[in-house]
């Protein structure tokens, strides 16, 4: 269980990071976006 919560906390900031990244190039990143 401890494994499963890790992963999906893992691929919820690789999301978060990810679309702040891409959306950074084109305007500014904004904390509702995350």
């Amino acid at each position: 269980v401890l494994a499963l919560i890790n992963l999906l906390n893992n691929a919820c900031f690789l999301r978060m990071f990810w679309s702040v990244s891409l959306l950074g190039r084109s305007r500014p990143a904004g904390p509702s976006l995350a």
